[in-house]
């Protein structure tokens, strides 16, 4: 018998579900498959594994996620020894995601834990918010995010509600390698020992009301109106901003961003109108090639809905809610802004909204990332806040959020994700499109779209216009190569169309966690940075570009762009 037959073998007599266990008995002679399904585990990174849905050991199944579920187990008995320890679990509308969850409760209710277990699909923010609220130790999060359907995914967060960072998310990689054994619990005696707690309708009120609480002109009752003779929760402002009449065409994309998007607005004031076809969950997507807010084709449905209900606003969120993508109505036409320029317009409006009244005191800060738009920190420094420039990955600004004495503003990052409040600490696109939406209201009623605005911003701080060349490299030799193109830049100086004043390496040049990224600094301003990925033979290029205006940048991405094909032809 081969070795990948005594795998499969061990496999079919782990694996508990008999869909899982029907497409592992169909591959056992197919040695190709079997090399693909059972030659090494799916890898559990620093934040968590994500993979395709499938039999086997490189594959998200029950088997998989109880394996990882023991490991984070094992992980945290060890470090916290003696201690009653409390974990919170969510999970998106992907497909398996609901019982990859039960999995995952069952895995950490037989380990002892208090499973607190989200009843329905619930958004990324919603689970770092629930790790606070319930003061767990741990999170769980089952998500792919915004990749395609095959995929599922498995995130961990740690009790701060951010996701798990060092030396934690080593350990825990370190104890999922070394898992044996898996310990087993029935499901009804979990619950019954009080192990396993279902939650939802007062976790949905409690994160109501803070992301309500996070509105600056609209004059609201908080959700099911529980506190609505509490003034503190009113903003306190002569500004009074009243949503009727004001429609927003908003597609959840078949994720779980629905419930918790719609309600809030709606309880606001706005009109919210939804394309049928993409209102309720389905872990398929049917109506779109991927989940990903960003692209124009995902939002096209939206933006006939929106046509037609003649709305100023159109958004929409990814499958776990914590991107958020837009479109708005500017002279007769639906314009798509990108990552970049919503955190831009957000940071101004927060901040000006927070001077008029008078809540943006002295040590306020605002965080994004270094592939992230630079006309960002300059919003934030003409405000006088403290900014912060961060490694890729919003767990560094979670970090960042958890060791700041001072009122944190914003945090943002280029692939649309925004976050406004310090009682989560990861991407929120609910909250994300409350605001967005109140601050297309409250430039409307100045007669401006938030492309009038983004202008503003230009006239005042420069024309700021960011682009990425990605390139893969596939295979062993691909990898190489990949390498090689590493090495001979860190060693070799490119000729770019404006000097270089300065390069940083971030594995020696920079106070952040050493990370395999070149950024270079041009005399104009722009910047060109390097990153290879580090779960994928992936490398992208950055360019954040900045000049007088569209066309003078025009002419210099395009030279950019040019010297990269050349880099990446060698």
């Amino acid at each position: 018998m081969s070795e990948l037959q005594i795998k499969l073998n061990s496999y079919l007599q782990q694996e508990t579900n008999p869909i899982f266990l029907k497409e592992a008995e169909g591959v056992k002679t197919n040695e190709a498959e079997l090399a693909e399904r059972f030659s090494s585990y799916l890898a559990f990174g620093t934040g968590g594994m994500r993979g395709l849905i499938g039999a086997g050991y490189s594959r998200l199944n029950p088997y998989t996620i109880k394996r990882a579920g023991q490991g984070v187990a094992n992980y945290l008995k060890k470090a916290y020894p003696n201690k009653p320890l409390k974990v919170a679990i969510s999970y998106d509308t992907r497909n398996y995601s609901e019982l990859f969850a039960k999995e995952t409760a069952l895995i950490f209710a037989a380990n002892g834990f208090t499973a607190y277990l989200s009843d329905a699909a619930r958004p990324v923010p919603l689970l770092s918010f629930a790790v606070r609220h319930y003061e767990a130790d741990v999170g769980i999060m089952i998500t792919a995010s915004h990749n395609p359907p095959a995929y599922n995914g498995y995130k961990v967060y740690g009790s701060d509600g951010c996701q798990v960072l060092p030396p934690h998310d080593v350990g825990i990689e370190d104890e999922v390698g070394k898992v044996i054994a898996i310990n087993n619990i029935n499901y009804d005696e979990a619950v019954n020992k009080g192990l396993i707690i279902t939650i939802g309708e007062q976790l949905d009120k409690a994160y109501g009301q803070l992301v309500q609480g996070l509105w600056r002109y609209i004059d609201y009752n908080p959700l099911d109106q529980i506190e609505a003779e509490d003034s503190s929760l009113t903003p306190a402002s002569d500004v009074k901003l009243n949503p009727a009449g004001y429609t927003i065409s908003y597609t959840p994309l078949h994720g779980s961003g629905y419930l918790p998007v719609y309600n809030n607005l709606t309880k606001a004031g706005f009109k919210v109108v939804i394309p049928e076809a993409q209102r309720l969950p389905d872990g398929n997507f049917p109506t779109v090639k991927v989940p990903n807010p960003e692209y124009a084709e995902t939002l096209q449905l939206a933006i006939e809905l929106a046509k037609k209900e003649k709305a100023a606003l159109v958004l929409a969120t990814d499958p776990d809610a914590d991107r958020l993508g837009l479109a708005v109505l500017h002279n007769g036409e639906y314009k798509l802004l990108t990552g970049n320029q919503i955190g831009a317009l957000l940071l101004d409006y927060l901040c000006h909204s927070r001077k008029e009244q008078h809540e943006l005191p002295a040590g306020s800060y605002f965080a994004n990332t270094i592939v992230t738009s630079n006309l960002q920190n300059l919003i934030a420094k003409s405000y006088g806040l403290k900014d912060y420039r961060l490694l890729t990955g919003f767990k560094y600004i979670g970090e960042t959020i958890a060791k700041e004495s001072g009122v944190f503003i914003f945090g943002c990052e280029e692939s649309y994700g925004y976050l406004a409040t310090p009682e989560v600490r990861d991407k929120d696109a609910v909250s994300a499109a409350l605001l967005t939406a109140e601050m297309a209201l409250y430039y409307s009623k100045q007669g401006k779209t938030l492309l009038d605005k983004l202008n503003e911003l230009y006239t005042k701080f420069g024309y700021f216009e960011e682009h990425q060349v990605a390139h893969d490299f596939p295979g062993l030799a691909g990898l190489k190569a990949m390498q090689t193109l590493i090495t001979k830049l860190r060693h070799n100086p490119v000729n770019w169309p404006e000097a270089t004043v300065k390069i940083i390496d971030y594995l020696k040049d920079t106070d952040l966690p050493k990370s395999d990224v070149l950024e270079y600094n041009l005399a104009g301003g722009t910047k060109v940075i390097v990153r290879p990925s580090g779960t994928e033979p992936k490398i992208k290029f950055y360019i954040l570009a900045q000049g007088e205006d569209k066309a003078a940048i025009d002419v210099l991405v395009t030279a950019i762009k040019k010297i990269i094909n050349e880099l990446l032809t060698v």
